[in-house]
This record gives C-alpha cells, sequence and structure tokens, in this order.
C-alpha cells in the first residue's frame, strides 16, 4: 500500500533504512513495468551521468 498524506499514523508503514526503501521503490517498480525495463532505464540513467 502507498503512503498518502491523509493517511492517520496507525496505517502509515515505513522502510527502516534508505537502503530499503530504495529497494521497495525499485520492487514496486519491477512489479509495475517489468524487471527489463526498469534495469535499463537505470542503465540509461547511470550512462548519462552529470
Amino acid at each position: 500500500m502507498l503512503w498518502r498524506s491523509f493517511d492517520p499514523p496507525s496505517r502509515t508503514v515505513l522502510q527502516t533504512t534508505v537502503r530499503t526503501s530504495v529497494d521497495f521503490l525499485f520492487s514496486r517498480l519491477e512489479k509495475l513495468h517489468g524487471r527489463i525495463l526498469v534495469c535499463r532505464a537505470l542503465r540509461y540513467f547511470t550512462l548519462g551521468g552529470g
């Protein structure tokens, strides 16, 4: 479930570290768009630099 600003604190579940937050984000993106698309998009961002 995604967090929304109007959700009560009792329904809010946050990851414990930045690493787990990023892992959770990438896993959600992979579920929505597929692993290949996400991997290739991140590769383009990395190669683009700057």
